[in-house]
């Protein structure tokens, strides 16, 4: 079972979702808030798996609480929703990690499906955190984490697996998103429910790279291909793999290369 934090102004709202809810047997426990500071004092006094957010409350908004729920919790899944004219909530709901964007009035079939797929994170999450309490790593005490790389923790291939899987997804998110001007530890650390600090040690030690330095590495190698396979602009291929400031890419690319985006298109290969 999981706990899930209902949140509307409109209380008519979150008894509808709690019908639901419990009509199909999903395997949730249901808390209500009718407003956004009413939530976050039960999200600071107990811990939720999903919040489920109207965005537009008096006081504080869902899109700010959601901010505030994945500080508190950064493997809190949200799904927020809202009335159809306020759709151009949507991306900045996309950019805060939101599982889901539903429209009211809601459509019980998708809402169960969509509930279904966060139940599924869920239960992800909590095998990852399974598998590293079992190895001896904890987010409050790393040196744990040590003594397990040295064998003195539990271990099996299952656990290993899991470690694997993170980095694993870890690299894809940033080969799929290493455009993304937000692309960042924190944003990583969020996709894989743990903390940035912590997914940051974890990669280290399982890589032997910074997990900041690996992302402007990506980012480098795809610059370099741009500007020796396309006429892009210097300004715009710094655009393309995630930097807005030219001047920033440009000083990045010449630690990284030895040399600056200019001249590395005027070489015509890898240097």
């Amino acid at each position: 079972m999981y706990n899930i934090l209902l949140v509307d102004d409109q209380v008519i709202e979150t008894k509808i979702v709690r019908k639901i809810i419990d009509s199909h047997g999903l395997p949730l426990i249901a808390a209500s808030a009718t407003n956004g500071e009413e939530a976050l004092e039960l999200l600071q006094e107990s811990p939720f798996d999903i919040l489920f957010t109207d965005i537009k409350m008096p006081g504080m908004d869902g899109l700010t609480l959601a901010k505030h729920a994945k500080m508190l919790n950064p493997s809190v899944q949200t799904i927020v929703y809202s009335a159809f004219g306020e759709f151009e909530y949507a991306k900045e709901a996309i950019d805060l990690g939101v599982v889901h964007y539903l429209l009211k009035p809601l459509d019980i079939d998708e809402f169960v499906r969509v509930i279904d797929k966060t139940i599924a994170l869920c239960d992800h999450a909590a095998k990852v955190r399974m598998a590293f309490e079992e190895r001896g790593y904890t987010e409050a005490g790393l040196d744990k984490g040590n003594e397990a790389e040295n064998g003195t923790a539990l271990d099996s291939d299952d656990r290993d697996e899991q470690v694997r899987k993170v980095i694993r997804d870890v690299r894809e998110l940033v080969e799929q998103h290493y455009g993304t001007p937000d692309l960042d530890i924190e944003y990583l650390a969020s996709r894989v429910f743990l903390s940035s600090s912590y997914l940051g040690h974890l990669f280290k030690t399982h890589t032997g790279h910074n997990l900041g330095k690996y992302i402007i590495r990506v980012r480098m190698e795809y610059a370099s291909k741009l500007l020796v396979t396309t006429n892009y602009k210097v300004a715009d291929v710094g655009q393309k793999v995630g930097y807005a400031n030219p001047s920033y890419f440009s000083h990045l690319f010449k630690i990284h290369f030895g040399c600056t985006p200019v001249q590395y298109r005027e070489s015509g290969t890898s240097l």
